[in-house]
Formats: C-alpha cells, sequence, structure tokens
C-alpha cells in the first residue's frame, strides 16, 4: 500500500533534479561537471541511463561551505 508521506519520514534522503540544482546554483552543467570530475562539488547519483540526480543535504552543504569561506 502507498501513502503520501514525503520522503523524509520515510528516512529517505531529498534528491534535486539538474534544473533544480541549476535553480539553487547558477552554475552552467558544464561547470558543475568540471567541479565534480576535479573532487571540488558532490557527484551526481545515476538513477538511469537518462536521469541523474543530487542528495540536497550535499549541495546544501556546499553552499554553505562556499559562503564560509568568503
Amino acid at each position: 500500500m502507498l501513502t503520501d508521506r514525503p520522503a523524509a519520514s520515510a528516512g529517505l534522503e531529498k534528491l534535486i533534479s539538474s534544473r533544480e540544482l541549476r535553480e539553487m546554483i547558477p552554475y552552467s552543467a558544464v561547470h558543475i561537471w568540471r567541479l565534480e570530475r576535479d573532487g571540488k562539488f558532490p557527484r551526481r547519483i545515476h538513477l538511469g541511463p537518462r536521469r541523474i540526480a543530487w542528495r540536497k543535504t550535499e549541495i546544501t552543504e556546499w553552499i554553505e561551505n562556499k559562503s564560509k569561506s568568503r
């Protein structure tokens, strides 16, 4: 039986799409890929052959760390 519980209450971590990521961070897809490649950005999760996502908590932490280093 399926319920309409939010992911957090089910113990699942919130994932964000590439579109949501670019709304949070004004970088191009190529720049994000380069940062990932260089180990300077959280790694993406491959959900399928054409679907990727990032953990929202990791992205939020990355943004906070960038803000602190200013």
